[in-house]
């Protein structure tokens, strides 16, 4: 019996920069894929010259270069799994890095478990020089293990587990059973058949930080455009109540229509702070400060802004956020402070294994 086959596919649009390091992330993995589609989406800068070097280096390498820019959804989930004739898919960044056992350890839990949808692992996040874990314990297993649906279902309606996609490899035949990746859903329609197949056949997880994911300014998250975010929230709830109905069980679209709500508040809330610091400062700069009611006045304004915010998020979460037992044990762990962050120099593959050791360091000390 031949073992599983991995496709690996990468959209990259002009990230040049950020190619010699990753490529090499890819490569220098203890275990390589079957194959690797790269899509390179009409770059501009010399992202191909960089790329046709590298897929001329390595014969497992498919390189396709788009006449126009076709967007990274099309790149990853059109093109790319097309062309895709792996057992298992996995969809990588370009600003992300791969530990070098990234490929071996999800290969290795998925072929003892076949019936699985996906497997996942942890991520490191580093943002402005600083390191943490995507995950606080306790943790949905300690040791890699097989979670069945109705687990899954469980840690998430009961335990607000959140699954980190940044290190998911799909199972290629389960994507297609489910119906998976409609279009329409972008961006979100990564997230949404990564639940379906959670879900659906259940993952297998590795409590390990296998990968780095870097927090970039431009992502469409980190822009908080929430007329967007609302409206593709929307349409994915839809989803899930008419066409994709028997994908998704009751439980978890009421949990989900209702974590979302408090997560959109959350945004709307962060919005509303940095509206005040701005109209804060416009009357700093607008009212005399020598006149003693104004300077009164400046005092005050911040304060009273904070207990009116502090307010509406106390009054958020008891309507729509849940005090869960995991909740509380996270936010009293002794631990949280480790996992939440560290400050380290990052930069070269061996200074993000270092921090994947230290991380996996406090990881054991939860068993």
């Amino acid at each position: 019996m031949r073992p599983p086959s991995l496709s690996v596919i990468i959209s990259n649009y002009n990230d040049a920069e950020l190619l010699p390091q990753f490529l090499q992330s890819v490569v220098d993995q203890s275990v390589q894929p079957k194959e690797i589609i790269i899509i390179d989406d009409a770059s501009t800068d010399n992202s191909v010259e960089i790329l046709e070097e590298f897929a001329r280096k390595h014969s497992i390498v498919k390189f396709v270069r788009n006449k126009t820019n076709q967007k990274p959804v099309i790149c990853y989930y059109k093109i790319g799994l097309e062309m895709a004739t792996g057992d298992f898919i996995i969809g990588l960044g370009v600003d992300d890095i791969y530990l070098p056992d990234f490929f071996k350890k999800h290969m290795e839990i998925l072929k003892k478990h076949p019936q699985a949808g996906m497997s996942i692992g942890f991520c490191l996040i580093e943002e402005a020089g600083t390191m943490r874990l995507d995950a606080l314990p306790p943790f949905l297993a300690n040791e890699p293990s097989y979670i069945p649906p109705e687990k899954v279902l469980q840690a998430m309606t009961n335990k607000d587990w959140f699954i980190m996609a940044h290190t998911s490899v799909w199972r290629r035949e389960a994507v297609k059973e489910v119906r998976g990746l409609p279009m329409e859903l972008n961006p979100y329609l990564d997230e949404f058949t990564f639940l379906m197949l959670a879900l659906n056949y259940g993952i297998c997880f590795i409590p390990e930080p296998l990968a780095v994911y870097s927090v970039r300014a431009n992502t469409f998250s980190s822009n908080h455009n929430l007329d967007q975010y609302f409206k593709f929230r929307r349409k994915q709830e839809e989803f899930m109540e008419t066409s994709y109905a028997d994908k998704f069980p009751p439980a978890f679209v009421e949990y989900h229509k209702k974590i979302t709500r408090y997560r959109e508040g959350l945004m709307h809330l962060d919005n509303w702070s940095e509206t005040q610091k701005n109209c804060s400062k416009y009357l700093e700069n607008a009212l005399p400060k020598y006149n003693f009611i104004n300077r009164i006045f400046h005092r005050l304004y911040p304060i009273l802004s904070n207990i009116q915010k502090s307010f509406f998020k106390l009054y958020l979460f008891l309507r729509l956020g849940r005090l869960t037992w995991t909740r509380v044990t996270q936010y009293f762990h002794p631990s949280r402070k480790k996992f939440k962050t560290k400050e380290m120099p990052v930069g070269d593959i061996e200074k993000f294994i270092k921090a994947a050791q230290y991380f996996q360091n406090l990881i054991n000390q939860e068993k």
